[in-house]
């Protein structure tokens, strides 16, 4: 056997090698929010909550991130058209720590799963705006999870 061909087989054990780690694939589902009707007269915040749920097939652990969506992470918004409500997404009901991706103000999710899931709850605030515009107004947030 020459060297070239010991080579050759070395690669092909570490490709086995590789082949046969395993690499588990986890599953995330979110629900929606849904802060109801908004009357720009009454001068109250709404707040709505969401679910994500993240299941892998044995013990993990992972880090959840929430995108900024249409505005930034400081103030997230939601168009109807051109018209725009502020609100933000955070990581408890104390509305205290907005979630986001870790960058500047903004904190990340962390939890450990397995087969059975592990739910993780985001807390929506829709400040009150009193010059807000009739319509239906909607975001969309990218979730990422780490794990």
């Amino acid at each position: 056997m020459n060297k070239s061909s010991r080579t050759l087989i070395l690669l092909a054990l570490c490709g086995q090698i590789i082949k046969t780690s395993v690499v588990h694939a986890c599953t995330v589902t979110a629900t929606g929010f849904q802060f109801g009707a908004i009357d720009p007269l009454v001068a109250t915040d709404h707040e709505s909550t969401s679910t994500i749920t993240v299941t892998c097939p044995s013990l993990t652990a992972y880090t959840i991130s929430l995108s900024p969506g249409a505005g930034t992470y400081s103030q997230r918004e939601m168009t109807s058209g051109s018209e725009i409500l502020n609100y933000n997404l955070y990581t408890s009901s104390l509305y205290t720590s907005i979630w986001g991706d870790g960058t500047g103000s903004t904190s990340t999710v962390s939890g450990a799963t397995d087969s059975n899931g592990s739910t993780q709850t985001v807390y929506g605030r829709l400040p009150h705006q009193p010059t807000a515009m009739p319509g239906s107004y909607s975001d969309s947030i990218v979730v990422t999870v780490i794990y």
